[in-house]
């Protein structure tokens, strides 16, 4: 397929993706993708829209399928819908939605010894208090990456609006007996910490780096968005994350009488969210400013590559020369 779509919309598993096509207007399945269209509040032409499933979680798997849905679609906006942990630490509750403005990619670290090899008495006592402590540290090295700053903006107006539908539409009922919309949880010094780890418990040295870095800015992890925003950031493309919370990244996600409680309602409040936001953005000013310039930098690589160098050398040789 070849079309050129207005918004791509990326989900991990079959439950996002389940929880995203209904919302779409004549939604197609057309192998690689599903595509239909979602009706624009400020026009009567409705947006052409994607729906790529990664089929799995992990962002390695996340920045290759969105990296070849981009070549395949070239989509002007990407959006990664679905579900995620949330942090009780930064107030954060089961059914809320994380819009947060920065990535951080929480493994890229260094792993070395939490006792210094140079203090012998430290190591014989840390040797001896193996069983109950850890061996070793780790070396956080990540640096968070922000997504699109118009993308967020519409999405932060749209969660802070009370009057605004869209939750309306979220059919699955809320596990508190509440009929309450999801709270948006926006900021622009929120972080999502991503990696290719199942977090499930409040002792894992990730979650508390990420808390202990950022304090209550960290608002959560799960595992595709660096994956996607690397992705988009090597395409140019505008990128934005949505995820409803379902857990709270602690042994809590794997109590049988807990677990997966809110995964439903979690992947339908984001993707209602997400419809929402696709129905009422309006590629303005600041929307063609980022089209420009991807589009000069793409014509400025071609011509760096193609256009053979004047010979300034010998030109200068020559005038000299003259002189």
């Amino acid at each position: 397929m070849s079309t050129e779509v207005d918004f791509l919309i990326i989900t991990a598993l079959k439950e996002e993706t389940d929880a995203v096509c209904p919302l779409l207007v004549d939604a197609k399945d057309t192998g690689n993708e599903i595509v239909g269209t979602v009706a624009r509040e400020d026009s009567a032409q409705p947006y052409l829209v994607a729906l790529t499933e990664i089929g799995g979680m992990g962002s390695n798997a996340a920045q290759g399928v969105t990296s070849k849905a981009l070549q395949r679609l070239k989509p002007k906006r990407v959006i990664l819908a679905g579900i995620a942990a949330g942090f009780r630490e930064s107030g954060v509750a089961l059914g809320d939605l994380l819009l947060p403005y920065f990535v951080v990619l929480y493994e890229l670290a260094k792993v070395k010894d939490a006792v210094s090899s140079r203090n012998r008495l430290l190591r014989f006592i840390s040797f001896l208090a193996r069983p109950f402590s850890r061996r070793t540290k780790s070396d956080y090295r990540g640096t968070p990456r922000d997504v699109s700053d118009s993308l967020w903006h519409c999405a932060h107006m749209l969660g802070r609006n009370p009057g605004s539908p869209w939750a309306a539409r979220i059919k699955t009922p809320r596990q508190d007996g509440t009929t309450n919309a999801p709270t948006v949880r926006s900021s622009r010094e929120f972080v999502l910490g991503c990696g290719n780890k199942v977090i499930a418990s409040t002792e894992s040295e990730d979650r508390e780096w990420l808390l202990s870095q950022y304090g209550k800015k960290a608002i959560g992890l799960e595992m595709e968005s660096y994956g996607v925003l690397t992705a988009c950031h090597v395409g140019e493309t505008p990128f934005l994350v949505v995820k409803g919370v379902q857990d709270d990244g602690t042994g809590g996600k794997d109590d049988p009488e807990e677990k997966d409680q809110w995964r439903l309602y979690a992947a339908e409040a984001s993707a209602v969210f997400v419809v929402a936001l696709i129905s009422r953005y309006v590629f303005g000013e600041s929307a063609l400013l980022e089209e420009h310039a991807a589009e000069v930098s793409e014509i400025a690589d071609i011509f760096q590559r193609d256009v053979p160098a004047p010979p300034f050398e010998r030109i200068r040789c020559r005038r000299h020369i003259r002189l």
